[in-house]
């Protein structure tokens, strides 16, 4: 697959609309994140243009919440990307991460790079754990908003072996309360009471 490859989703102004574009621009119920919860990304001050974050002005929430513009998905009929030449290349990366090809490890990552304006290379941090952050920033970044990051939590824990603390947000909530400790989502009353449902529904599966 060549690094520029993109296969997307389509969706209808007055049918199937884009939900993102409905949940986070058309009626406000989310907005972009930075630093949440201690441990998140700096998605919005890091001011990475994969981050299409209108970061000097905010508009109310639902709730009246303060939140950071969105730039992406403007319309109900926003394509989403699905698969990607720079998924495969970040898939790829990972592989190689594995196999302790530091050298190949990066050269994925900084392929993919090439490919934006105003990226400029990465260089190797040194060592194994700054590799695999560095990883799985760059996978944050350049599937934002494609559903990719909760599976890519749950990796960093369950075969990466960080303590859930340090991958998941923490402490005071700033609307009140504290962030839970859950790290997936269960599956829908709907689903459950459907005899059919063959799901895994384990969730420390």
């Amino acid at each position: 697959m060549t690094t520029d490859y993109v296969y997307n989703v389509e969706f209808s102004a007055t049918t199937i609309i884009n939900d993102v574009y409905d949940w986070m621009f058309a009626t406000p119920n989310f907005g972009p994140s930075d630093k949440e919860g201690g441990v998140g990304l700096d998605y919005v001050s890091s001011k990475d243009p994969r981050i299409k974050v209108d970061a000097t002005k905010t508009r109310p929430g639902q709730d009246g919440t303060p939140i950071w513009v969105t730039q992406m998905y403007l319309r109900g009929d926003s394509p989403v990307q699905l698969a990607t030449g720079i998924e495969a290349r970040l898939i790829e990366a990972e592989a190689l991460l594995a196999n302790n090809d530091a050298a190949g490890w990066l050269g994925k990552l900084n392929t993919a790079r090439a490919t934006l304006a105003g990226l400029t290379p990465l260089t190797d941090p040194g060592s194994v754990d700054a590799r695999v952050n560095l990883l799985f920033r760059e996978r944050a970044f350049w599937m934002y908003f494609t559903s990719h990051r909760v599976g890519d939590l749950r990796r960093l824990v369950r075969q990466y072996n960080r303590a859930p603390n340090t991958v998941w947000p923490t402490g005071n909530y700033f609307k009140g309360g504290v962030y839970g400790t859950d790290q997936n989502l269960p599956p829908s009353q709907a689903e459950r009471n459907n005899p059919e449902f063959k799901g895994c529904a384990d969730r420390n599966a």
